[in-house]
């Protein structure tokens, strides 16, 4: 069941409204604080970020599924400010999975070897 209200300056409504949608700046920051993301490369200007962002919108680009590993609101942000699909929160994700294999493979036998043969560490080289 949908809420009834929805916002007076823009008409969003959380209950009703998902995917990308157009809000006014209260709503999308819904109580927190604003923070502007320095992309450190060439960026389209305000102008050509509202073109792209504005396209999703009226369904003449399709941005796809939303998935939150390869498809998430930091691909989409990315790409309307950049044309890439960039996003550090995926970045960071891989390089913890990456850093937990290697301490988990550590000097020792890989893992696989471990769970294949549970007393290589035992044996005498």
């Amino acid at each position: 069941m949908y809420s009834t209200s929805s916002c007076s300056k823009c008409g969003y409504n959380r209950d009703r409204d998902s995917g990308i949608v157009k809000t006014c700046l209260d709503c999308f920051l819904n109580g927190e604080k604003l923070y502007i993301f320095e992309y450190g490369m060439p960026c389209k200007s305000p102008d050509e970020v509202i073109k792209t962002t504005m396209e999703f919108l009226q369904g003449k680009q399709d941005f796809g599924k939303y998935n939150f590993v390869s498809h998430n609101c930091e691909d989409f942000a990315s790409y309307c400010k950049t044309g890439l699909h960039l996003c550090s929160q995926r970045e960071s994700f891989v390089g913890t999975v990456r850093e937990i294999s290697e301490h988990l493979r550590g000097p020792g036998p890989p893992l696989g070897s471990l769970l294949l043969f549970p007393n290589f560490n035992r044996i005498r080289r």
